[in-house]
């Protein structure tokens, strides 16, 4: 009876000495990446929104989001003609209506 309880007790020491196995699974990391994007994709997705009903057709046909992050709007622009366009519009009040009609936060727009 003493050499069970010696060895149960033993067994439990041993439990609280070895480490615990990796977990080797990006399941975590996998989560984390979703929640990012989700909450980026709602972000850009509503300032994708408040682009296309402020900037006119034929700039918006030439020009693309490319990321929005602390505030800051970067579009990629097809061509210097095209971001001259965008550049005059947006100083003649289109870059503050689409603040506007942004859902996040936006302090200006970079144009690329």
């Amino acid at each position: 009876m003493r050499r069970t309880t010696a060895n149960s007790e033993l067994a439990r020491l041993r439990g609280y000495r070895t480490r615990p196995e990796r977990d080797l699974s990006v399941a975590a990391d996998l989560d984390r990446l979703v929640k990012d994007a989700t909450r980026r994709s709602k972000a850009v997705g509503g300032i994708g929104r408040a682009w296309d009903a402020t900037v006119p057709e034929a700039l918006r046909a030439r020009s693309a989001i490319v990321t929005y992050r602390a505030g800051v709007l970067t579009v990629r622009c097809a061509d210097a003609a095209a971001r001259f366009g965008l550049d005059r519009f947006l100083r003649s009040g289109g870059e503050a209506e689409v603040a506007r009609l942004a859902p996040a936060a936006l302090k200006r727009i970079k144009l690329t």
